[in-house]
């Protein structure tokens, strides 16, 4: 991966697999000295979706401490939309939530 750092880059992957794989997910490390929050990302490239999710560190994914946010692109690669969840919801649920 050289030099390029996964908390600047969220395209790039820390498990070797590509970020248009389907439905694979990426959790990255926060820098020291931010708010105490964690970001995960799940790319979903068979539904043109990527989730964003944003918890307290340490959080479980089963936990409704999460707000997730939804990302929409069209078959080009453009994005649509990006909207939200509710707050204090459940990652794991991500695909199932309502999002305005």
């Amino acid at each position: 991966m050289g030099n390029v750092d996964p908390v600047l880059n969220p395209r790039v992957r820390t498990d070797g697999a590509q970020p248009d794989d389907p439905a694979t997910v990426v959790t990255l490390k926060v820098p020291p000295g931010s708010n105490g929050t964690i970001e995960r990302f799940d790319f979903t490239s068979t539904t043109n979706v990527i989730y964003v999710g944003y918890a307290p560190r340490g959080a479980a994914t089963s936990a409704p401490v999460w707000i997730v946010k939804e990302v929409t692109f069209d078959a080009s690669g453009n994005p649509l939309s990006s909207l939200w969840s509710a707050q204090n919801v459940i990652w794991d649920n991500r695909t199932t939530l309502i999002y305005s």
